[in-house]
C-alpha cells in the first residue's frame, strides 16, 4: 500500500485528519505526515493499530514548542506491513492536554511522562503521569522556549 492509499484509508475513517507537509529536514523515511485534532489522537492511534493498518510500533513521541502553540509528534511503524507515518497534534499553549495513547502502545508510558516533564503537556488517562527526569520539586518545564533557569534551582 502506497502513501496515497494509506492516506485515503485514514481520511475515510477520520475526515478531520489532514495531510501536512513534512517539517524542513524531515527524514525521507517518513513520507506521510498527518495533522490530527488533539481530542481525536487516541481514537486515531487505536484504529491505526487495530483497524487493519497494523501500526504496532510507536518509535517516538515527543513535544515541540512552536512559540504560539505546543505540538506532540508521533512516529509510527507497521513492522508487518512496512508503513511509516508521522502524526502531529497541535495544543493550546496555555492548557496543553490530550488523551494518552498508553493503552494503545505501552511504550507511550515513558514518552508521555518525559513530554509532561519537559513541556508540561498533560496526557489525560495516563496511569502515572509524574515527572521522570527533573529533580523532585523542580519548577517549570525546561524545554519550553520561555523557560528561565534559576541559578539556585538545585541547591
Amino acid at each position: 500500500m502506497n502513501e496515497k492509499e494509506l492516506l485515503a484509508k485514514i481520511t475515510e475513517k477520520f475526515p478531520a485528519v489532514i495531510e501536512s507537509k513534512p517539517a524542513a529536514g524531515a527524514l525521507p523515511a517518513f513520507n506521510l505526515t498527518l495533522d490530527v485534532p488533539a481530542a481525536s489522537i487516541a481514537d486515531v492511534c487505536a484504529w491505526l493499530k487495530t483497524g487493519g493498518l497494523k501500526f504496532d510500533y510507536l518509535a517516538a513521541l515527543s513535544g515541540v514548542d512552536l512559540k504560539d502553540k505546543l505540538q506532540v509528534v508521533y512516529h509510527l511503524y507497521s513492522l508487518e506491513m512496512k508503513h511509516k507515518l508521522i502524526l502531529k497534534a497541535d495544543l493550546d499553549r496555555l492548557a496543553p492536554e490530550l488523551p494518552s495513547v498508553n493503552s494503545v502502545w505501552q511504550a507511550a508510558n515513558w514518552h508521555e511522562r518525559e513530554t509532561y516533564d519537559m513541556f508540561g503537556i498533560k496526557f489525560n488517562g495516563h496511569p502515572y503521569l509524574e515527572r521522570i527526569l527533573t529533580a523532585e520539586g523542580f519548577e517549570g518545564y525546561p524545554l519550553l522556549k520561555d523557560f528561565i533557569a534559576k541559578p539556585d534551582q538545585y541547591d
